[in-house]
C-alpha cells in the first residue's frame, strides 16, 4: 500500500470505498490517484520526471464524480508536502454557499493554515479568514478582503509554503501570505469541509 492509499480516508467512519474514482495514467506519464479502490489500489506504474505527481480525479466513465468525496468530508494524512511543493485544490462551490474550509498542518490539533472563505457566515460577508491552531488552541485570525469566489462556480486554489510563510494563490491569480506560525517543515495533514465539492486534489 502506497502513501496515498494509507492517507486518504473519510471524515465520517474510516475508509470509504467511493466507487466513482479509480487509478488512471497521466497523458505524459505519471498517474492519477482515484479513491475508487481505496482498500486495494495498485502501486503507481510511472512517475513524472523530477518528482511524483499525485492527483485525485473522477473516473472518466460512470454517472457520478469525486464530488461525492466531499459529501462525507475529506481527510488526508502522511502527505509529506515539502517546502516549495504546491497543493492544488479544485472544486465546485455550492450555489447557496455560506462558507467552506481547507485545513493544512501536522494533524487536526496543529494546523499551519485554516483557510475559510466566508460568503455569509459568523458576521463576515465575502471575506477570507485564515488562522492557525497550535496544540488545539486557535491563533489570531487574519482577514483578506480579496474574494474571487462565486456561488455555483468551479474554482482552484494553490497553496505552497516555506519555513516562514504559506502562500495562497486565489482563482483570479491574486496571492497573499500567511505566517507559518508552527514553523512546520512538512505538511502531513489535509482536511476539507463546508459548501464545496472537491473535483481534484493535486500535489506537485
Amino acid at each position: 500500500m502506497n502513501l496515498l492509499q494509507k492517507s486518504i480516508v473519510s471524515a465520517s467512519s474510516g475508509l470509504h470505498p467511493c466507487p466513482d474514482l479509480q487509478l488512471a495514467e497521466l497523458p505524459g506519464g505519471g498517474t492519477h490517484w482515484g479513491l475508487g479502490q481505496l482498500k486495494g489500489w495498485e502501486p503507481p506504474r510511472t512517475h513524472l520526471s523530477g518528482g511524483v505527481f499525485r492527483q485525485l480525479v473522477p473516473r472518466s466513465s460512470g454517472t457520478s464524480s469525486c464530488a461525492s468525496v466531499m459529501a462525507c468530508g475529506l481527510v488526508a494524512s502522511n502527505l509529506n508536502l515539502k517546502p516549495g511543493e504546491c497543493l492544488r485544490v479544485r472544486g465546485e462551490v455550492a450555489p447557496d454557499a455560506k462558507s467552506f474550509v481547507l485545513n493544512l498542518g501536522k494533524d487536526s490539533d496543529n494546523l499551519c493554515l485554516h483557510f475559510n472563505p466566508r460568503f455569509n457566515m459568523h458576521g463576515d460577508a465575502n471575506t477570507i479568514v485564515c488562522n492557525s491552531k497550535d496544540g488545539g488552541a486557535w491563533g489570531t485570525e487574519q482577514r483578506e478582503s480579496a474574494f474571487p469566489f462565486q456561488p455555483g462556480s468551479v474554482m482552484e486554489v494553490c497553496i505552497s509554503f516555506d519555513k516562514a510563510d504559506l502562500t495562497i494563490t486565489l482563482p483570479d491569480g491574486y496571492s497573499f501570505k500567511f505566517p507559518n506560525r508552527l514553523n512546520l517543515e512538512a505538511v502531513n495533514y489535509l482536511s476539507a469541509n463546508g459548501d464545496f465539492k472537491i473535483k481534484c486534489v493535486a500535489f506537485e
